[in-house]
């Protein structure tokens, strides 16, 4: 990561893909580094519903507490997409 950084403040590059609409995240972790292609993309999908017009439920696999709170915040009229 310190490499990165380094290489990011001397020529602007840090050495992986910019973000665009595949949403290229880096890994830095156990192993090498590597590219991962929308790791959160069923989460972001969540924030990004438009609920007023035609809610959806939330992915499969989402916690039930998590579920929980959003339908509430649905029928609370809290989430909503701007």
């Amino acid at each position: 990561m310190r490499g990165a950084w380094v290489r990011f403040v001397s020529d602007g590059e840090p050495g992986w893909e910019r973000w665009d609409a595949r949403h290229p995240v880096r890994r830095f972790g156990n192993g090498a580094p590597h590219t991962a292609y929308g790791p959160r993309d069923r989460e972001l999908a969540l924030w990004t519903t438009d609920t007023v017009d035609a809610p959806q439920a939330p992915p499969p696999g989402t916690p039930s507490e998590l579920r929980r709170g959003i339908s509430r915040l649905r029928r609370n009229g809290a989430l909503r997409r701007r």
